[in-house]
């Protein structure tokens, strides 16, 4: 199953900040020292951080990334089915573990625009990925934006709603998020429907065209 179509932000900021590209000297650099502001300068963050742990359903273990995952992590992103719904450039071995890298770094929801993303681990293979995009933070109206994807041969067996459900409880037991979105390309069926059975409805269409659908606490 493809996932939701979420921007990635290791590769956004790529094309923002780094025009010289994958090869460039100012990559290596930041694949060492990661671009991020202070903590002071990011405003007022939410009252109940969210830090990345592992989350156990009845078959899987959501857990932060590690780099002992490379390997899976360039099946899961070479898939062309992942792939299709989503804005990740072609990428190899090399290019992959980096991202990899930027991923394992992604552990923590405080202030808007933080990710969060968790392997979803089924035995000792990660088969998919869940992640929340915190928007504001606002105790009364913030809210985050959900993403999930599987590996292929690992459909149709109800682990994507079973990962995804992990993470929206938590989203709002713990973080104390108002609402979760997810945005999901029209063509992207398998996502639709399993956003339908899993509480979310219809909430318009964002400006390049997504279905946005929200579900709330």
């Amino acid at each position: 199953m493809a996932g939701i179509v979420h921007r990635d932000p290791t590769h956004e900021r790529r094309a923002l900040q780094h025009p010289g590209g994958e090869g460039s000297w100012m990559r290596a650099v930041r694949d060492v020292l990661p671009l991020r502001r202070p903590d002071f300068l990011r405003g007022s963050g939410v009252r109940n951080p969210l830090i990345a742990r592992t989350l156990e359903t009845p078959r899987l273990l959501l857990r932060p990334y590690r780099t002992a995952d490379t390997a899976d992590w360039f099946r899961i992103q070479s898939s062309p089915t992942i792939r299709e719904f989503l804005p990740w450039p072609a990428r190899n071995r090399r290019a992959s573990a980096r991202h990899l890298q930027h991923r394992t770094r992604h552990t923590r929801l405080c202030y808007d625009g933080d990710f969060l993303a968790l392997a979803v681990t089924r035995g000792e293979v990660v088969i998919g990925d869940v992640s929340l995009h915190l928007r504001g933070t606002d105790p009364l109206t913030f809210g985050a934006e959900i993403g999930w994807l599987l590996l292929p041969s690992c459909t149709g067996q109800g682990y994507a709603a079973e990962a995804a459900t992990a993470l929206i409880d938590v989203a709002f037991a713990e973080l104390g998020a108002n609402w979760i979105a997810a945005v999901i390309h029209e063509d992207n069926h398998p996502s639709l429907r399993l956003a339908e059975r899993l509480g979310f409805h219809f909430g318009g269409r964002t400006p390049d065209g997504r279905y946005r659908l929200v579900r709330l606490r």
